[in-house]
């Protein structure tokens, strides 16, 4: 998908879109349902470089999360430590959701994008 980088105000109002629908995490990962990351309406990039795929999935264990993934389209991470660069996509996410929650790591890809996620409480 193209870069298509937007402004804080406009990832804002469309991030309640990119949430609304619940998504099977089993589908997507038998191949049932194409990744949110196909999808524009979950697909995120910020003005400094951040790209952020963004979608509420329903997991295998019953729970309800937020799914946060993200990478880089710029040259502002070269040489950054990675603690920095978690630090830079949960700030990213925080704002745009307008969410105080801390996303939690739940693994990074061989191909070096990490996966995070908020559970849902309901």
């Amino acid at each position: 998908m193209p870069i298509n980088p937007q402004p804080l105000h406009v990832l804002q109002y469309r991030y309640p879109a990119a949430v609304k629908e619940l998504i099977s995490a089993v589908d997507i990962l038998h191949g049932h349902l194409p990744p949110p990351s196909k999808d524009p309406t979950h697909v995120f990039d910020t003005d400094d470089g951040l790209r952020l795929i963004l979608s509420r999935e329903l997991h295998p264990n019953g729970k309800t999360v937020v799914h946060i993934s993200a990478s880089f389209n710029g040259p502002e991470t070269a040489g950054q430590p990675i603690e920095a660069l978690m630090t830079w996509i949960v700030q990213t996410w925080q704002r745009i959701a307008k969410s105080t929650a801390v996303p939690a790591l739940v693994k990074i890809t061989d191909g070096g994008i990490p996966h995070f996620v908020v559970e849902q409480v309901s």
